[in-house]
C-alpha cells in the first residue's frame, strides 16, 4: 500500500498502524482475532539494538512488522504463543516487558524483550500477552475434547441404539413421551457440576497456599506446578479465557504470576518445561 504526497512522521506511523491491522486480519483470517497492538521497542537477539515496530496480538500469537518511510509495513515476524510461556516485567524497569519460551521458534529457550511508552502501556500487554497465553491452552484442548465426545458418541450410539429402541417401544405413550430436551439439560447439568467441582479443588489449593505456603520467593517448584495444574482443569471446564476479576481462578493466576515474576524462578521454571518437553517426545 503507497499513500499518495508527503507525510509528517506522526502521520507515517498511523498509516503504518492502519497497514498492519489490515494485513494482520489478512493473515489471521479473521476480524475479530486481534487482542491488542501498537509501538513498541524491540531489543535485538544478537545485538543490543532497540528497533520500533508494530506489533499485533492474536488469539495465539504475537507478530510485528516495520514501519515503511511510505506508511506501509514489511512483515518481520511472529511468535507463536503457549500457555506455559513466562509474562513478566523487567526488574528496575517501569516499561520493559519480557516474553520467555522454554521452545522458541528454533527449538531452544526463547526470550523476547519489549519496550513500552509507559508503566500503564506495559501493564495492559502484559494483561493481553498473559489472556492470549491462557486462550492457547484452551484452543488446544477443544480439538481433543471434540475428538473424545465424538468417540464416546459413538460408542453411546452403538452400545445404546437397541436399548432404546426397547424403551420407547415399551412406552405407555410412545414417542409423545420422550422429552427431547432431557439429554440437553443433563449434559448441561453434568458440565455444570465439573466446573463447580474444580472450582472448589482450586479454592481450597488457593486457601491453603495464603494459609500455609508463605510469600512466592518461598515456594518450591512442586507448589508452583500444583497450582498451575489446578488452574488448566479449571480452565478446561470453564471453557474461557476470561475470568472476573474477584473470581477463584483470577486469584489463582495472580499467585502464579507472582511467582513468575520473580527472576530467580525463571531458569529453574523453564529447565523443568524443557525436561517435559523431551520426555513427552517419542
Amino acid at each position: 500500500m503507497h499513500l499518495r504526497g508527503r507525510q509528517s512522521p506522526l502521520q507515517r506511523r498511523g498509516s503504518s498502524a492502519e497497514a498492519a491491522i489490515t494485513a494482520e486480519t489478512a493473515r489471521l483470517n479473521t476480524a475479530n482475532g486481534v487482542l491488542k497492538h501498537g509501538f513498541l521497542l524491540k531489543k535485538g537477539h544478537l545485538m543490543p539494538t532497540r528497533k520500533e515496530r508494530y506489533f499485533v496480538l492474536g488469539e495465539n500469537s504475537l507478530s510485528y512488522y516495520k514501519p515503511t518511510k511510505e506508511g506501509d509495513v514489511q512483515f518481520k515476524g511472529v511468535l507463536e504463543l503457549k500457555t506455559t510461556d513466562v509474562i513478566s516485567p523487567k526488574p528496575h524497569s517501569d516499561v520493559w516487558l519480557r516474553v520467555r519460551q522454554s521452545k522458541g521458534p528454533d527449538g531452544k529457550s526463547y526470550k523476547l524483550d519489549l519496550k513500552a511508552s509507559s508503566l500503564k502501556e506495559r501493564r495492559e500487554w502484559i494483561e493481553a500477552l498473559r489472556k492470549a497465553c491462557r486462550g492457547e491452552h484452551l484452543a488446544r484442548q477443544r480439538p481433543l475434547q471434540s475428538d473424545m465426545r465424538l468417540q464416546r458418541a459413538r460408542t453411546s450410539r452403538r452400545d445404546g441404539n437397541a436399548k432404546t429402541m426397547l424403551e420407547l417401544l415399551s412406552s405407555p405413550m410412545g414417542s409423545d413421551n420422550v422429552d427431547p430436551g432431557a439429554s440437553i439439560h443433563q449434559v448441561d447439568v453434568r458440565a455444570s457440576f465439573q466446573i463447580f467441582h474444580e472450582t472448589v479443588l482450586l479454592k481450597k489449593l488457593v486457601d491453603t497456599i495464603k494459609s500455609s505456603w508463605g510469600p512466592a520467593s518461598e515456594w518450591s517448584m512442586l507448589q508452583y506446578e500444583e497450582l498451575v495444574q489446578g488452574i488448566n482443569l479449571t480452565q478446561e471446564k470453564s471453557g474461557s479465557a476470561d475470568f472476573e476479576p474477584d473470581s477463584i481462578l483470577a486469584e489463582a493466576f495472580r499467585l502464579r504470576y507472582q511467582f513468575e515474576e520473580i527472576p530467580e524462578n525463571q531458569p529453574t521454571m523453564h529447565h523443568l518445561k524443557n525436561c517435559r518437553v523431551e520426555q513427552a517426545k517419542p
